[in-house]
């Protein structure tokens, strides 16, 4: 995570808006539109702008009506420099529970763009991806490159902690379930699986929202209701242990 900054994870569709602009005046945002940039119009020359925050898209769906500058969350996240780390990023959106964070120049204080969840979870995804598809092409030639995958299987494991932890964070925050589809199909893809699926669970374990990947919804509604949270599934709930089993239907505990 050192060597990625936050310019790195950028997002890219992030609109500049004036604040006393409505999203309605606009027209409601589109599809994976998740972020407006809010500036005070009386200072938007490129000299002086001011930027006042970052309004997000559920926002700007339920209160179609109201000026950008209600829309901007209050008490409104601090912004980070372009030169962070991840690892500062994600420490950030741990501790303010934040959905995405301005990122500013510090001493000239210009706006360079937004980190949003979806955004910070893609960068590191592709990056992991192409770290694992570097280690493999170098254990190729394992006698003369040893030390050189030895250093990349160490940053694979700091991103594989890394996205444990943002993974962390998007399960304690509120999500829609597209998020989760994103985060769930796009490391499908890195493991190089057929299927895949996430949930989120309430205090008691029990299992309120549950996405999938790599099967149909015809299939899906072949198989019938969703997981419960019992058998293999329970024990990873109730006990936080990660199972690696090569057949499913052979272990005794699947079936309890």
């Amino acid at each position: 995570l050192m060597s990625l900054t936050a310019r790195d994870a950028l997002y890219e569709s992030v609109c500049r808006v004036g604040a006393y602009t409505r999203p309605l005046d606009l027209g409601l945002p589109p599809r994976g539109e998740l972020a407006c940039a809010v500036f005070d119009e009386d200072e938007a020359s490129p000299d002086r702008e001011r930027f006042l925050g970052v309004a997000g898209c559920k926002d700007m769906l339920l209160f179609p009506n109201r000026i950008f500058a209600d829309l901007v969350p209050s008490p409104r996240p601090d912004p980070i420099a372009p030169t962070a780390s991840l690892d500062e990023v994600v420490s950030r959106l741990e501790r303010g529970k934040a959905s995405s964070l301005p990122v500013v120049e510090e001493k000239s204080g210009r706006f360079v763009g937004v980190i949003t969840q979806t955004s910070l979870l893609r960068r590191l995804l592709d990056h992991e991806r192409r770290l694992r598809t570097e280690a493999e092409k170098t254990a190729l030639n394992l006698n003369r490159t040893l030390r050189r995958a030895r250093t990349k299987s160490e940053r694979v494991a700091a991103l594989n902690a890394g996205l444990t932890r943002l993974l962390g964070v998007l399960a304690s925050t509120s999500l829609e379930e597209e998020l989760l589809r994103v985060g769930i199909e796009e490391l499908t893809a890195v493991l190089q699986t057929r299927y895949g699926a996430v949930g989120l669970v309430d205090r008691s374990g029990r299992l309120e929202v549950f996405v999938h990947s790599g099967v149909s919804r015809e299939e899906a509604e072949r198989i019938g209701r969703p997981p419960e949270g019992k058998g293999l599934l329970g024990i990873v709930v109730r006990e936080g242990e990660i199972l690696r089993i090569h057949d499913i239907g052979r272990d005794p505990r699947a079936a309890a």
